[in-house]
This record gives C-alpha cells, structure tokens and sequence, in this order.
C-alpha cells in the first residue's frame, strides 16, 4: 500500500498541474476571443472605409459630369479634379482584394465601368456617356448590395 503522506503529495501535485493546465487553457481561450474581436473590429473599419470610398467616388463622378458640362457648354476646360472617380474605383479593388474576397469580382466591375467612363469623358463621346454611366451606376449598386449584404452577414445590421 501506499504511504497517506506520499498518496496526499500525488494527489497535490495532480491538483497543480491540473489547474495551471486549466489555467493555460482559459488564457488560451481569451486570447482566441481577443484575436476574433480585433479581426471583426478591423473588418467593420475597413467595410467602413469601403463605403466611404464608394461615396467619394460617386461624389467625385458627379463633379466630373458637371466639369464635361461645362467644357461642352463653354468649349473652355479647366484644371482635371485633384482625385479622379477611377482612382477611388482603384483603392475600392485594393481593399476588396486584402479584406473582403467575396466582393473582388464586384469591385473589379465597377472600377472598369468607371474607368470606361473616364475614357468617355476624355475623348468628349457625349453619345456614349448616358450608357457608360448607367453601366457604371448598375455596377455601384451591385457593389453597395454587396457591402450590405456582407455587413449583415457579420453581423453589423440586424
């Protein structure tokens, strides 16, 4: 039989080691909660920016129709934007690409609608503008349905 001394120091050192075990699995436990919340939060931000981006680039749009209005009217054009609608279409590709995947396709779309825009802008098509800005319209909504329905899915709308 075992002595009672050495069978309480087993029992003991069990006890320690199954709680520092315990220990290390609830911290480990808490820096997985910890980890998930900060991916979440740095979701919500750059969806957040997402969206600023995609407002920026419908804002910037409508400046440049107003700028070809202009030059069409006057025959006189004046300084280019400081921003063009493509390169916002471009940083909205950048962060689908590193943050949101499921929405690179969508994103890809509405920066070649707006480049195809651009480019009809330039060369002064007035008859091509009202179907390159539709189209460009269409893959905007396309895009914003997406963010939407992303934002939902993480759980950012009810």
């Amino acid at each position: 039989m075992l002595d009672t001394g050495l069978l309480s120091s087993l029992i003991s050192a069990g006890a320690v080691l199954a709680g520092a075990g315990l220990q290390q699995a609830f911290s480990l436990l808490g820096k997985r909660a910890e980890q998930k919340q900060a991916i979440r939060k740095l979701r919500r931000e750059k969806l957040e920016e997402l969206a600023d981006l995609v407002f920026r680039h419908q804002v910037a749009s409508l400046a440049t129709f107003e700028r070809f209005v202009q030059c069409s009217r006057t025959k006189q054009c004046f300084e280019p934007l400081p921003i063009a609608p493509d390169q916002y279409a471009l940083q909205i590709c950048s962060l689908s690409l590193l943050f949101f995947p499921d929405l690179k396709a969508l994103a890809d779309d509405f920066l070649k609608a707006s480049v195809d825009l651009q480019f009809i802008y330039a060369a002064g098509e007035s008859d091509q503008l009202r179907p390159a800005s539709q189209r460009e319209n269409k893959a905007r909504q396309a895009l914003q349905d997406a963010m939407e329905r992303y934002a939902k899915r993480l759980g950012f709308h009810d």
